[in-house]
This record gives structure tokens, C-alpha cells and sequence, in this order.
């Protein structure tokens, strides 16, 4: 398990948007599945996605903050959890922040201590230029928001 920068974690809290502190006072008040028990810097889209509010999972050092969008879902994956170097273990590409996944995209980011996917997947893949170009995906990444800024 990493170890979460909670101190960042809560600067990046309190210097959130009125929006996006908004936004985040809506979703609490869902009292999201599993949230309470977070062990981690939860992130969620920003408001200025017009996402809306997701569906959450918390399972204490992971999570899922699921969008239905037109055309397309967006997930936001949390985890506690980091990949040590195995010796001996090879991959054949090099892992890069965006990854085609077929159906979508991934877009992977760390921060806080955690390690953060966002992942797209659209009705119509290979037209939808959401998975086909990173910009859409990148753009999501600068928008997120921090809902838990202290570890409770």
C-alpha cells in the first residue's frame, strides 16, 4: 500500500472552486456506497464536465466513481495499491499516462499517494473521437476534484 500525502490532499480541497465544492457537497450528500471508509485521496470529475454526479464504490484503499454519458461511459478508478518491479517480468509495450483498451481509452495519473485510471468506453469506439484521440481524456484528468482532502 502507498502511503497518501493527506496534507496535499486537503490543500487541494480547500482550494477547489465554489463549483467544484458544490458539486462535492452534492455527492456527499448521496452518501456514496463504501465512502465513509476511504483510506484514500477520492477524486471525482470537476463540475466544469457537466458530468453530473457519479456512481461510487469505495472499498476502503479502492474505488469507482462511474459516468453514464450520451454515447459513452467514464469511469474514475482509484487505488492505494502500486506495481513493484518484478525481476524477470517483461511487457511488450512501455505503459504510457494514455492507452487504447479496444473499446476506449485509459488515462493514467498519479497523486496523493494514489494511482488514478480514468477510462472511456463509447457505443461507437473507432468514431467517437472521446476514444480515439487523449485530449478528451486529459482535459477529465485537469478537471478532477478532490472529495476527501483528510484521512477520517
Amino acid at each position: 500500500m502507498s502511503s497518501i500525502d493527506w496534507a496535499a490532499a486537503t490543500s487541494a480541497f480547500h482550494e477547489a472552486s465554489a463549483d467544484d465544492r458544490a458539486l462535492t457537497a452534492a455527492f456527499l450528500a448521496t452518501e456514496p456506497d463504501g465512502f465513509d471508509d476511504m483510506a484514500m485521496a477520492v477524486m471525482i470529475l470537476g463540475s466544469n464536465t457537466a458530468a453530473g454526479l457519479p456512481a461510487f464504490r469505495g472499498q476502503r484503499d479502492a474505488y469507482t466513481a462511474y459516468y453514464q454519458l450520451e454515447g459513452a461511459q467514464v469511469s474514475v478508478l482509484g487505488s492505494r495499491t502500486h506495481l513493484v518491479d518484478v525481476p524477470g517480468l517483461t511487457f511488450k509495450h512501455q505503459a504510457r499516462s494514455y492507452e487504447s483498451i479496444g473499446d476506449g481509452a485509459d488515462h493514467m495519473l498519479s497523486r496523493f499517494g494514489g494511482s488514478y485510471t480514468l477510462r472511456i468506453t463509447c457505443d461507437a469506439p473507432t468514431e467517437d473521437t472521446r476514444c480515439i484521440k487523449p485530449d478528451y481524456l486529459a482535459e477529465l484528468a485537469h478537471s478532477l476534484t478532490v472529495v476527501k482532502g483528510a484521512d477520517q
